[in-house]
């Protein structure tokens, strides 16, 4: 029997604590949502099924249902690193000068995310269903026996949801939310912050290319602070394991004695020490940063979901993304704003420009090597120096492990997996 759906969506914004009209996006995001805007209100989905083994094929019949669903876009940014995200442009600033994520309008800012809160009326809920698919081919329940309203942590940007509210058989609601970024931003726990929390822990997905034209794929590569404790902390191993959907527990720890293999289920663990910054370019783990990416590409070709860390997420951690994303072709600007957006966990500040108090504590330490006249004329952009560092040898005396440089090949596989338009 063939049957065939069609769904007619009828899309509307609605205003909501968290959700609506969001208060500013920049202009490619602007122009990006609404193409996507004018895509939904047109947008008719028609599904056809085989016919059941046994069934002749001549024999058709037609159903159509029609689900109408209003949706409604969520703001999930932490209001300020949003903030930060659209009043911050080191455009001007190629000589790494200065920084501005101690500016006092950020002061509030910090590493949590907003939820998308879903209210009702008409009681208690014996679920919450959560679906990508109109029919819920694919829900989950999100929430059980519980009151309105329900808070949903790191729904991925951009993407249609679809949720119900029952009490029993009865739907006491039902609708649609549009997560709206760009950054996503991954909350751990619940409540305050516990001690030995994951922390700082971002999905590398949403960073636009220099030209505007693509941005990093959500949902590949995660960044964050050590997961050590993840078996003594179910909900934030569910977040690591189910919502985030890792496989690979990427480890850049180890050269100063603080590695931890904590053998989580569920996770493959692989340790490859690093340096911060490869130490401007003098120390023997330059060269283990090609690795690391080599490493990543071949997770990536296997379809693994990768979360790569050292101890809090800052530093090695930052060196690697910054890398990662330089051969991506984000923009300067940009580069230095992920660098620094690990400041609002509030435990590692960190800066584009070196600190008094700790003048390793920055990305900055990395820009004269890359500028030294090595890897190309050093007023190009970083994007370019990093792809012409990337593919060239490296020259090191100290005994380490040679990694052969990476290939134009490799780069373009690693830019196939990771961007989408």
């Amino acid at each position: 029997m063939k049957r065939f759906f069609l769904l007619l969506a009828t899309l509307a914004l609605l205003a909501a604590p968290g959700c609506g009209p969001v208060r500013t996006l920049r202009q490619a995001q602007q122009a990006d949502r609404q193409a996507q805007q004018a895509d939904r209100q047109a947008r008719q989905t028609t599904q056809t099924n085989q016919p059941a083994p046994g069934e002749p094929e001549d024999i058709v019949t037609h159903e159509t249902v029609t689900l109408t669903y209003s949706f409604r876009d969520c703001d999930i940014m932490n209001p300020g690193a949003r903030l930060f995200l659209e009043q911050v442009d080191y455009s001007d600033d190629p000589g790494f000068t200065r920084t501005d994520v101690n500016r006092p309008e950020f002061a509030e800012a910090n590493d949590r995310p907003r939820p998308v809160r879903i209210s009702w009326e008409g009681g208690r809920a014996s679920s919450v269903l959560l679906a990508t698919d109109p029919l819920f081919k694919d829900a989950k329940t999100i929430a059980a026996d519980t009151d309105s309203p329900v808070e949903i942590y790191n729904l991925v940007p951009g993407v249609d949801y679809y949720y119900k509210v029952l009490s029993g058989a009865q739907t006491l609601k039902q609708g649609g939310v549009t997560p709206v970024g760009p950054l996503r931003m991954i909350c751990t726990y619940q409540g305050a912050r516990p001690r030995h929390a994951v922390y700082n822990v971002r999905d590398l997905g949403g960073w636009k290319t220099a030209d505007g034209r693509r941005h990093i794929a959500y949902g590949k590569l995660y960044r964050g602070s050590n997961i050590d404790h993840l078996n003594d902390d179910p909900y934030a191993k569910d977040v690591i394991l189910n919502q985030l959907g890792a496989s690979i527990d990427f480890d850049l720890r180890g050269y100063k004695g603080d590695a931890n293999d904590p053998h989580i289920d569920g996770l493959t663990y692989y340790q490859l020490p690093l340096r911060k910054n490869f130490e401007g370019g003098t120390g023997q783990t330059e060269r283990l940063y090609k690795k690391a990416i080599r490493q990543i590409l071949g997770w990536l070709d296997e379809g693994r979901v990768v979360y790569f860390h050292c101890a809090a997420g800052a530093d090695r951690t930052g060196t690697l993304a910054f890398l990662i994303e330089a051969l991506l072709g984000v923009g300067d600007s940009d580069l230095s704003k992920d660098f620094e957006i690990t400041s609002f966990d509030r435990f590692d500040w960190r800066t584009r420009i070196p600190r008094e108090d700790d003048p390793t504590h920055t990305i900055g330490l990395l820009i004269p090597y890359l500028r030294s006249g090595q890897f190309g004329e050093p007023s190009r952009p970083l994007r370019e120096l990093v792809y012409n560092w990337a593919t060239s040898e490296t020259q090191d005396d100290l005994g380490s492990e040679y990694v052969a440089p990476l290939t134009a090949e490799e780069i373009a596989r690693l830019r196939s997996h990771l961007l989408v338009d």
